[in-house]
């Protein structure tokens, strides 16, 4: 199931650098400068909150807020009703 999250993304148009240190794989300003968007996802079911520049910004979320809203509105049938897929 995560590789059809990921390939349906894909299509959409994201781009994937996975397996990167960012600072020493990739530099962090190359890929502000290249994108429209930028997200740092780390593996974790339950949100911890950082104290950290922006945080309280507009259109910072928790990873596992956005993929659960995200995944019901992919699942979503037209009559409003939730499709097992």
């Amino acid at each position: 199931k995560v590789q059809r999250r990921v390939d349906l993304m894909t299509e959409e148009g994201i781009e994937f650098v996975t397996e990167a240190n960012i600072g020493v794989d990739i530099d962090v300003n190359v890929l502000r400068a290249n994108t429209d968007a930028l997200v740092l996802a780390l593996g974790a079911t339950v949100p911890r909150d950082l104290p950290v520049k922006g945080r309280e910004l507009n259109g910072i979320h928790f990873a596992m807020e956005f993929l659960t809203k995200n995944q019901k509105r992919l699942l979503m049938a037209k009559d409003g009703t939730i499709s097992s897929g």
